[in-house]
């Protein structure tokens, strides 16, 4: 009976501290310190120049994340950080990968998939920065930027980065391309909204122009206004290629937004489809 009360807490004890880590990190939108960290080496290919400036000089709030990164909103609203989520590049069981291949497979394309990743960071940053709304790129660790940036989780815990220490971006702060738009028509603002929407398709022939594009163009989630100027925020799947192909094209990656427009302000439909022609 003893026996069985003793097997009986420890496992109470352990669902309670599975619960306890699922309740932490909801409430925290899984974000660590420790997940943003990596024992990555230099990589030539990664080095990027530039002025961090003062913007980080100021306290970042918690945003959210996407597959790639964690993002922080700066106090004043104007810019976004974003760090790297090097966790999801291991697996809980990595240390049996010499045993197991499957698991040894798995790291080694999660690896691939962060090179992929600061390949394309890489390229906005050389090749579109004012199109990405793009101030700074750090993909290697440093010494120099002598920084700590003051961050607010999601349960509004003060923690400290060390910047040098860390993969990180930091772009502007841009509005998204549909919900602004939608702005502009409920206050009958037609003029910022086509100049918006040409400035859109501009992006697009800017992009096309210098060989790069991406699997993902999708205008409703990964672009948006800094007033009526548009950009491509989501940066981390473009490539250089030498040609397009049809999913690159200006109609297809605009059709959906024209079909809104139709519902919308039909007028802001055409103008966009001349637009792109």
């Amino acid at each position: 009976m003893a026996h069985n009360s003793i097997i009986k807490k420890i496992f109470l004890l352990c669902a309670g501290l599975i619960l306890i880590r699922h309740f932490c990190l909801t409430q925290t939108d899984g974000f660590s310190l420790s997940k943003i960290h990596s024992d990555l080496s230099f990589h030539e290919e990664w080095k990027t120049s530039g002025d961090l400036g003062t913007i980080c000089d100021q306290p970042f709030h918690y945003l959210g994340h996407g597959a790639q990164v964690f993002a922080f909103v700066s106090e004043d609203q104007t810019a976004i950080l974003k760090f790297y989520r090097h966790h999801r590049t291991k697996h809980p069981l990595q240390c049996l990968a010499f045993v197991f291949p499957r698991i040894s497979r798995t790291l080694e394309k999660r690896k691939l998939k962060r090179v992929k990743d600061f390949s394309s960071y890489k390229i906005a940053y050389d090749h579109l920065p004012e199109e990405t709304g793009l101030l700074y790129v750090h993909l290697n660790k440093t010494a120099h930027l002598k920084k700590k940036v003051e961050l607010y989780d999601k349960i509004g815990v003060r923690l400290f980065v060390d910047l040098d220490k860390v993969e990180f971006l930091l772009q502007k702060k841009a509005n998204l391309v549909y919900s602004t738009l939608e702005e502009w028509i409920e206050r009958g603002d037609f003029q910022s909204a086509e100049k918006g929407l040409t400035n859109l398709v501009q992006l697009l022939r800017v992009r096309h122009d210098k060989g790069i594009f991406d699997k993902d163009p999708d205008l409703k989630t990964n672009f948006g206004f800094i007033g009526d100027q548009a950009i491509q925020f989501d940066i981390g799947r473009f490539k250089q290629e030498s040609s397009q192909n049809d999913s690159d094209s200006l109609i297809r990656i605009t059709d959906r937004l024209c079909v809104w427009l139709d519902e919308k302000a039909p007028q802001l439909a055409e103008h966009l489809r001349r637009e792109v022609r």
